[in-house]
């Protein structure tokens, strides 16, 4: 199932688009919903922010609809994007607040941490 109809930008028309390409720049999860249901014909659930940037980049190339968001906003984001392509930026999103606030995922201090920042 490489290749799907995704709405063009331009006309709202849907084009046949190979998904082949995007599948091997991409190490994040794509997630097909449902057959003949509103939304994204392709959710893809972007492991970092490059992935993100590869989307956006098949987008632009091939002249079709996608729609970005994060864990927050999947409804509103993929009710916009209805035949088009959806980037879920939750994880990268995830990540760069970790970093911003210094943690890391696989932290052992975790605890230790969280512990310290209830007490003060």
């Amino acid at each position: 199932m490489l290749e799907v109809d995704v709405r063009r930008v331009v006309d709202g028309g849907l084009v046949r688009v190979n998904l082949a390409g995007l599948a091997m720049s991409v190490r994040g999860r794509f997630i097909f919903p449902t057959a003949g249901s509103r939304g994204p014909v392709l959710v893809v659930q972007c492991a970092d922010v490059q992935d993100a940037m590869e989307c956006l980049d098949f987008a632009l190339r091939k002249g079709v609809l996608v729609s970005m968001c994060n864990a927050q906003d999947t409804g509103d984001a993929w009710g916009a994007c209805d035949g088009g392509i959806a980037v879920d930026l939750s994880l990268p999103v995830t990540q760069a607040a970790r970093s911003v606030m210094g943690q890391s995922e696989h932290d052992p201090r975790q605890p230790a941490i969280r512990e310290a920042r209830a007490a003060t």
